[in-house]
């Protein structure tokens, strides 16, 4: 029996959303509001506040990295196929988002781990320890991801089926918060290619997860078939998403 396509992209374009939920909204937005400043930006993926201290800006990834241990926590309670793949699709995006940021922040110079360091007043060698930290975090984040990923995996797939069943998430999960970037105000286009990154390209080492996964007997999955309350809820869910948080309707200005 062969997944639903439909069905994983809604699931996967809903889990692109509530990582960057938690990570902007959650993290940033709540923890500016606690240290007693005012959000002047809250986007899919970018954001501002006036009087933020280290705690706003450190609160974003730690948020996203809360939510993903979260959904790996929960995912062994559910019962339905849906659910084990909007978790694993969820951890996987999160986990990859927390440690594709001390990675995204010594190269370019920007991102919440930059804004800290320019707070902290860190020599230039913070960009050397957080390159570091980042690929560190990457590696010990594949056995979390193998664990979501085999409760996706069902024991008797047939070759490929996990790599197809992953790759829709993983596209259309980059794919979905790209578009609801292009609310970005002033730059649709840097908007929409932040957005992509966040998923597209931070994502990219959960593959080792999947090979791994690929090559193990034990698994504890299931096709996930046509399950139309999923895709109307995930739907709904990621239009929310757009003309709410994408457009940056929630930021002062």
């Amino acid at each position: 029996m062969r997944d639903d396509a439909l069905t994983l992209g809604a699931i996967a374009a809903g889990a692109a959303c509530v990582a960057a939920f938690a990570h902007e909204s959650v993290g940033h937005g709540v923890t500016c509001l606690i240290e007693g400043g005012r959000v002047t930006l809250l986007t899919a993926t970018f954001f501002g506040c006036e009087g933020g201290g280290v705690a706003t800006y450190m609160a974003g990834p730690l948020a996203a990295l809360a939510a993903g241990l979260l959904a790996l926590a929960i995912q062994p309670r559910l019962s339905a196929p849906a659910g084990w793949y909007f978790c694993a699709m969820l951890a996987a995006f999160c986990l990859c988002w927390f440690a594709a940021g001390f990675v995204y922040a010594p190269i370019t110079g920007h991102g919440d781990h930059a804004v800290v360091a320019a707070q902290l007043g860190m020599p230039d060698i913070w960009r050397v320890i957080l390159l570091i930290a980042g690929i560190i975090l990457y590696g010990l984040f594949q056995p979390l991801m193998v664990r979501g990923f085999r409760r996706i995996a069902a024991p008797d797939d047939p070759r490929g089926l996990l790599t197809r069943r992953v790759a829709i998430g993983h596209v259309v999960g980059a794919v979905a918060l790209a578009l609801t970037g292009l609310g970005f105000p002033g730059s649709p286009a840097l908007g929409a290619l932040q957005g992509f990154l966040a998923i597209g390209l931070a994502a990219v080492p959960m593959w080792l997860a999947v090979a791994s996964v690929a090559r193990r007997r034990e698994r504890w999955g299931a096709p996930v078939l046509r399950n139309w309350p999923w895709i109307a809820s995930m739907s709904a869910l990621w239009a929310l998403f757009v003309i709410v948080q994408g457009t940056g309707l929630l930021g002062s200005h």
